[in-house]
């Protein structure tokens, strides 16, 4: 290979790699120079004809400015002047070594310089990714700051939460204990009270079957005497119809006056526990009365009616006992107006004012007996206040005034005396007497 051929494909390679490293570039220029420096001496042509020119083989188009050859080449070009003559195929090898060597500078230049800027921008590169991978390593920690502060409040609101829930859990437990004592205490106070109350239904219904019996036995017993009173007044039916004429009427009146007595009587031996046979009694008083006569004897008959009487005597004593201490009772704690005569006297209405001598006052009197039979209900709205009143209607007046109300409790026997009552009025019976003065 030519000197020629060489600085072509030198110069070829070196327009080829503009890329290349600035090791390759220093080696490159450096073999360029060796090979300059070691060009053979061109011999001397002979006389002849100029070839003709051939083209160029590089892949150069626009000629570039020639560089200043060197002084060595230069002096050495100059040099053949002084001893020979020109030598126009040197020349224009000398022309074109240093036409390629401008390029060659040319060609460095341009190496370094996009070298230089493919630097700067390597390192503009590298500082933006260095910058890219600093901020995102910034961004990655911050992220795991946050990271880290989310999964501490996480963990920090999951334990409030929890210790809240344990909170109200507990709370709740509590709660549902103290209900439950307050609901087992309040169930055990109603099945007590409910074994109270039973207890007492149980009593009261044994007492209501108690006196359902003996209110019961006792309707039997009346309705068995008024049954009998019937089948006797069925017997005699003349006894109904009203009689005529004025000694029949009158003998009538007497006969109810006595029969009166007797049915006070009855009820005394009844009320003394005496038993008797009203049928048997009926005819008694039948036979006696129309005949005269009696079917048993005379001893007999005095014999039992003693011993009727005594223990008539002694049932009625007992009652006298009985009523006189149930009579005690009913002024229990109250005050006493005045005890005179058998009878006590309490105040129901305090009077504004005592009354005046023969003062006319509207009067109210009541009396009844103890069960509620009425003896007899008066009303006069001018009643004197003197003794030409009854004895215990003045008596009242007196421990009243006007607009006052007095009431006396007493035994019959105590003020049959002073106080009309009618004959079936037993001496036993517990009479009460009440005033009322407007």
């Amino acid at each position: 290979m030519t000197g020629r051929h060489l600085l072509a494909a030198l110069a070829s390679a070196a327009l080829l790699l503009p890329d290349a490293t600035q090791a390759s570039d220093d080696a490159m220029l450096r073999a360029f120079g060796d090979a300059v420096r070691t060009l053979p001496a061109a011999p001397a042509p002979a006389p002849r004809a100029a070839p003709p020119t051939k083209p160029r083989t590089h892949a150069v188009d626009t000629p570039r400015p020639r560089a200043t050859p060197p002084k060595k080449a230069k002096d050495a070009a100059i040099a053949p002047k002084k001893d020979a003559a020109p030598d126009t195929h040197q020349a224009r090898l000398q022309a074109e070594i240093q036409r390629l060597t401008q390029q060659v500078a040319t060609l460095t230049q341009a190496q370094k310089n996009a070298r230089e800027q493919q630097e700067a921008r390597s390192a503009q590169l590298i500082k933006q990714v260095n910058d890219a991978i600093a901020a995102a390593m910034r961004s990655e920690e911050a992220l795991k700051s946050e990271q880290a502060k989310s999964a501490k409040a996480l963990a920090d609101a999951q334990n409030h939460s929890k210790k809240q829930q344990q909170a109200l859990q507990a709370e709740f437990e509590k709660q549902r204990a103290q209900q439950q004592r307050e609901a087992t205490a309040k169930l055990t106070a109603l099945q007590r009270d409910l074994e109270q109350q039973r207890a007492a239904l149980a009593t009261q219904q044994r007492d209501s079957r108690e006196t359902l019996n003996k209110e019961k036995q006792q309707l039997e017993k009346r309705v068995a005497s008024l049954q009998a009173a019937l089948d006797a007044a069925q017997k005699t039916p003349d006894a109904l119809i009203e009689p005529q004429g004025d000694t029949a009427r009158s003998s009538y009146s007497l006969g109810q006056f006595i029969a009166s007595n007797i049915v006070v009587q009855l009820q005394m031996v009844k009320d003394s526990g005496i038993p008797f046979d009203l049928n048997q009694l009926i005819a008694g008083l039948t036979a006696q009365l129309k005949t005269g006569q009696s079917a048993l004897a005379s001893a007999e008959m005095a014999q039992r009616y003693a011993a009727m009487q005594k223990a008539l005597t002694q049932g009625l004593d007992k009652l006298l006992e009985k009523n006189r201490a149930q009579l005690a009772k009913l002024g229990t704690g109250r005050k006493v107006l005045k005890s005179d005569g058998g009878i006590r006297w309490f105040a129901v209405k305090p009077a504004k004012k005592a009354l005046n001598a023969d003062q006319n006052v509207a009067v109210e009197v009541k009396v009844s007996t103890l069960g509620g039979k009425l003896i007899n209900d008066f009303k006069d709205n001018h009643v004197p206040f003197n003794r030409s009143v009854p004895p215990l209607l003045y008596d009242a007046m007196a421990l009243s005034g006007k607009g006052g109300a007095v009431e006396g409790w007493a035994l019959a026997k105590d003020i049959a005396a002073r106080e009309p009552l009618p004959p079936w009025v037993a001496p036993y019976d517990i009479i009460h007497y009440a005033l009322t003065l407007r």
